[in-house]
């Protein structure tokens, strides 16, 4: 007969694949995680970011930190991508843009850039030095829902890919995904990418007045639901919910809400 620590053990072995799976994340004691294990073990690296300075933030070729600022304003109602869409005009974006993308904490703080190096868990993670961040490319028309490209990754597009509990976002669910390089889809596809879960890249919305960014998941339908974007310090990397507080209930994960601002090259 196996003795209980064994079958723990088993357990363990049995999710400490290389990547993330549609099988749950089981740690030796049983808790069901978000992200997978890693050799067998739990890793959390737990890195909290704090606000950027505004000598950093001037440098970076934004704002400081100041009530009548860019992200400042950003603690106000933020629209729904649909309404983002409708004010959308694509004669304003005359061109393809390339820059970097500012994640936005609580408070209106810019907290840092999305990295170029991937985490452990393949995928996107923060970096405080704009030297450091991944360079992305905002397409000519900006109307609806877009694909935005991401330099230097082994999959073309900025996207995300669903994480354990599945493609059903709302209120009151604890699905989640995880933003990674993906192929391009309008829809979740099983292509190719770091996580190895569905994944789905027209997921975005860009309002060029404000330089805001916003994701909406996409079902196999083509159904869509807005979804909020976090920072999840537990794990440091980024995802997204259609209830972060749900999502936190379920597994734990410490997170924080944020939101994304691109910050064009000059």
């Amino acid at each position: 007969m196996r003795s209980p620590l064994s079958s723990l053990f088993l357990i363990g072995a049995l999710f400490a694949g290389s990547a993330l799976s549609s099988k749950p994340h089981i740690d030796l004691l049983g808790k069901v995680l978000s992200h997978p294990l890693i050799n067998g073990e739990v890793v959390q690296p737990n890195i909290d970011f704090a606000p950027l300075s505004n000598a950093a933030l001037l440098a970076a070729g934004l704002p400081p930190s100041k009530p009548d600022s860019i992200p400042t304003r950003m603690i106000k109602r933020r629209p729904t991508p649909m309404e983002m869409a409708k004010r959308a005009s694509p004669s304003i974006t005359a061109t393809k843009q390339k820059g970097i993308i500012a994640v936005v904490g609580p408070a209106g703080k810019v907290i840092g850039y999305i990295a170029e190096a991937l985490s452990t868990f393949g995928t996107f993670t923060l970096t405080q030095s704009p030297a450091k961040a991944a360079t992305f490319t905002i397409p000519k028309a900006t109307d609806g829902y877009i694909n935005i490209a991401v330099a230097n990754e082994a999959e073309p597009d900025f996207g995300a890919a669903q994480g354990y509990a599945g493609p059903t976002f709302g209120p009151s669910s604890d699905a989640y995904a995880f933003l990674t390089a993906v192929q391009a889809s309008n829809k979740p596809a099983n292509t190719p990418n770091p996580v190895g879960e569905p994944g789905e890249s027209k997921i975005w919305v860009f309002n060029p007045l404000t330089n805001d960014i916003s994701a909406s998941w996409a079902d196999s339908t083509g159904a869509r639901t807005d979804v909020i974007l976090f920072y999840d310090k537990t794990y440091s990397d980024l995802g997204f919910s259609g209830d972060p507080a749900a999502f936190s209930a379920s597994y734990g994960d410490q997170i924080k809400i944020v939101t994304f601002t691109f910050v064009p090259n000059t």
